[in-house]
């Protein structure tokens, strides 16, 4: 029985042609039979690194293959977020698309007249904040397309009705209301006179308001009334004499064919209470301008008056159709109330 055990059962990676390895066989075969507690020849020479660096080789490519799965899943569930995070993104937006699609849907219109205090155009800027169209009957129409537009449209809406209410209210009690009227109620006598001043014309052609009246002229006087814009503001309700005159003067060059026009002076009273926008034509005076180029200047003056039962609020004002030939000549030019009863 051999004492030597065959090492071809042995897997150990040694290069056996190593002299140093040759030298422990020869010292193996010559000694004698001993225990089983022999050492395994060759094997004090052997060199067991290469199998431990492969085993943590092995080791680290596991571990990265985990860390790449688990950032594979990362990705894909990141991912998924991501897709589902823009879906309700994109839920929102047509959300918000919708809503505000019917908020123009929603717009609050109008008509101008609805919310107009004023007869001048000028005085009525607050409208110009909002959207301004014409209706198929030519009206104009103020829409709200915002709440910005809406609080503007609602609070002249307020203002006008809170108006109406309190001329109304005078209308049929007689008592004062200081809380829209320009001024409180005045009893005794009630009589105006204003001389015109210098008129600044606002555009080329059309009806114009006249500007400018003077109550501080030599001969002009107001009591128990109120002038405010360029209006006579009645406190009272009563029976008046109305009168205006309008003096109108052109300067003819010598070389102008000789031709004629119409000139239209017209006098107004605007109260809130009064349908149809609110304006009333009171009086209305039409005269012919002849333009002769033998004279330097082409004059014409028109008066025209009435006896008129006037309301609480009603703001008495004169327009005429060219602003531009009212002459400057200040006491040519007047307009007059006076309370009879």
């Amino acid at each position: 029985m051999s004492s030597n055990p065959s090492y071809s059962h042995y897997d150990i990676p040694c290069d056996m042609s190593n002299p140093k390895y040759q030298n422990s066989e020869r010292s193996a075969s010559i000694s004698t039979t001993g225990s089983s507690s022999s050492i395994i020849p060759g094997t004090s020479g052997c060199d067991f690194r290469p199998l431990t660096s492969k085993k943590s080789a092995d080791r680290y490519s596991c571990v990265l293959i985990i860390i790449a799965i688990f950032l594979a899943c990362f990705c894909v569930a990141l991912g998924t977020c991501v897709a589902i995070l823009f879906s309700n993104l994109e839920h929102v937006r047509a959300q918000l698309q919708r809503a505000s699609g019917d908020s123009v849907d929603r717009k609050v219109c109008l008509l101008c007249d609805e919310l107009t205090m004023s007869p001048f155009e000028d005085e009525n800027a607050a409208t110009q904040k909002l959207e301004v169209t014409s209706d198929d009957n030519g009206d104009r129409v103020c829409c709200a397309n915002d709440a910005r537009q809406s609080k503007v449209m609602f609070d002249l809406l307020f203002k006008k009705k809170n108006k109406i209410t309190c001329i109304e209210e005078v209308n049929a009690a007689q008592t004062a209301c200081n809380r829209t009227l320009p001024g409180p109620v005045l009893t005794g006598r009630v009589s105006a006179h204003l001389h015109i001043g210098v008129q600044t014309p606002r555009n080329d052609h059309g009806d114009q308001p006249v500007r400018n009246w003077q109550s501080n002229y030599p001969t002009s006087h107001i009591e128990g009334i109120n002038l405010t814009n360029d209006r006579l503001i009645i406190n009272t309700t009563g029976l008046y004499v109305v009168y205006s005159q309008i003096y109108f003067s052109k300067y003819v060059p010598p070389t102008t064919p000789k031709s004629s026009s119409v000139l239209y002076h017209y006098v107004y009273r605007y109260n809130v209470i009064y349908p149809n926008t609110g304006n009333q034509l009171l009086m209305e005076s039409v005269r012919t301008l002849k333009l002769v180029p033998v004279t330097s200047h082409s004059d014409h003056t028109s008066y025209t008056s009435a006896t008129l039962r006037l309301k609480v609020g009603d703001e008495i004002y004169v327009k005429v159709s060219n602003i531009s030939m009212v002459s400057r000549a200040e006491e040519a030019s007047f307009l007059g109330v006076v309370q009879i009863a």
